[in-house]
């Protein structure tokens, strides 16, 4: 990541006396219902029901997807967090707009809560709630110490990196300021207009590499996928011959979560984790991987 904007906050003893306005959207389809059973029975366990309420997504299966462009899911994704925070606009609150897989970690709200109160809503335009993490060996580096340095400090550090050049996908958790409300959703509505020609989060990575769209991160994340359900998508016109892959690679994302139980990962995705093991070249590759993203006796060449 390009820069990062640290805060201490004492997640443990962070005590408000007054909630912050912030307001909550979660984006879901009529027919998942047991998402959305799931998602209101999270909310109800971290006393989040009146931060948060349901927003009914457009289902894909009632649109056709731009001829030669993206898919009818994809589009019915870009139409409903676009009408979801146009609606947020009214309450002229900070919103959080979330899709209904999104688990969070039980210090989110005290993050949010310390996050409003720090004046950092000022420098982005969009802050995720978490992000893609790809295989990218250095930048796993960054992300480990960064984690340990948030485990070992006392009061515990987070930061909000600026990602405008590293971020990739994954649009399913983000904050938007009240100032910024207008301006992300101008960008939107021109990206609509388009077409629209790109899935909502490489069309938002595309406008920050323009200069359009100032985007951070909170780190470590405050949210993530469901570890039952990783890969798991409404987007049904995916292929599916990815599926394994995506699901391997969103436990990367998993490990960095505030709320992470990495004795829960599931029995099927451990398999493919330890398929090579009786390998005895595949394990020295992992060693020096291994090495290379944790030791403090590497130095990059």
């Amino acid at each position: 990541m390009t820069s990062s904007i640290p805060y201490n906050f004492d997640m443990p003893n962070a005590k408000f006396s007054d909630r912050p306005p912030y307001r909550g959207l979660f984006v879901n389809l009529d027919r998942s219902v047991a998402r959305r059973t799931l998602m209101e029975a999270q909310l109800k366990k971290f006393n989040l029901q009146d931060r948060y309420s349901r927003f009914s997504a457009i289902d894909g299966q009632t649109l056709t997807g731009p001829p030669g462009a993206i898919s009818a899911s994809e589009n019915a994704c870009f139409q409903s967090h676009y009408r979801a925070l146009e609606s947020a606009k009214l309450s002229r609150r900070i919103v959080h707009i979330l899709e209904d897989d999104v688990i969070f970690a039980p210090q989110m709200e005290q993050v949010i809560d310390s996050l409003d109160s720090s004046g950092l809503f000022d420098s982005f335009d969009l802050i995720f709630t978490h992000t893609f993490i790809g295989c990218e060996l250095l930048l796993l580096r960054k992300f480990k110490e960064l984690f340990d340095f948030y485990q070992q400090n006392r009061p515990p550090r987070l930061a909000v990196l600026d990602v405008k050049d590293d971020y990739r996908c994954i649009f399913a958790s983000y904050l938007v300021p009240t100032t910024a409300i207008d301006k992300v959703l101008s960008v939107l509505h021109r990206g609509i207009d388009a077409g629209p020609n790109l899935p909502i989060d490489l069309f938002v990575g595309q406008e920050a590499k323009k200069g359009r769209l100032r985007l951070g991160c909170i780190f470590p994340f405050i949210t993530s996928v469901q570890i039952g359900d990783i890969g798991g998508t409404t987007i049904t016109d995916r292929g599916k011959d990815t599926e394994i892959t995506r699901e391997i690679i969103s436990l990367l994302q998993y490990s960095f979560f505030l709320g992470r139980d990495l004795k829960n990962i599931p029995p099927a995705l451990l398999s493919k984790l330890h398929a090579f093991d009786d390998d005895e070249h595949h394990k020295l590759i992992t060693a020096v991987l291994g090495f290379v993203i944790s030791s403090d006796d590497f130095i990059a060449l």
